[in-house]
């Protein structure tokens, strides 16, 4: 997992980057045809790759992120990498901002290499009693 770290939080950057400068054709080359992102709205909602590539650079603009806490694990040709993710958004006329939770599952393709099949975007809950809660359970400790 040690490798597959910086590797992955290497390629989520060069993604990022490539939303936030606009660049519809580096993002597009970073996912799959298929992709699919579910934002963890109430209630959720799905963008298809399409959708996210033709609004990065207007109507879904990404103006700044930062990474914390990510995780990356290999399962064969997929990995799933987490993080906490600082994010500031401008959709439609609306400023999202904060802490959210990332996670993307990479798959190895054929022709292209490693790519993005799904993305999930949720706002972190910014209570500390559920974080607490769920730290008491940790048999480890």
């Amino acid at each position: 997992m040690a490798d597959t770290v910086p590797e992955f939080k290497a390629r989520e950057t060069q993604l990022m980057l490539a939303w936030m400068h606009g660049d519809a054709g580096r993002a597009k080359s970073m996912l799959t045809g298929d992709c699919i992102m579910m934002f963890g709205s109430t209630p959720p909602v799905l963008l298809d790759r399409a959708s996210f590539v033709g609004n990065l650079a207007d109507r879904f603009a990404l103006r700044g992120f930062s990474f914390d806490e990510v995780t990356a694990r290999k399962h064969g040709k997929l990995v799933w990498f987490t993080g906490h993710v600082e994010l500031e958004m401008r959709v439609e006329h609306e400023d999202w901002k904060g802490g959210f939770l990332l996670t993307d599952l990479w798959r190895k393709t054929t022709f292209g290499g490693w790519k993005v099949e799904e993305r999930s975007l949720a706002p972190l809950d910014p209570s500390n009693h559920l974080p607490r809660a769920i730290t008491s359970l940790q048999m480890w400790r």
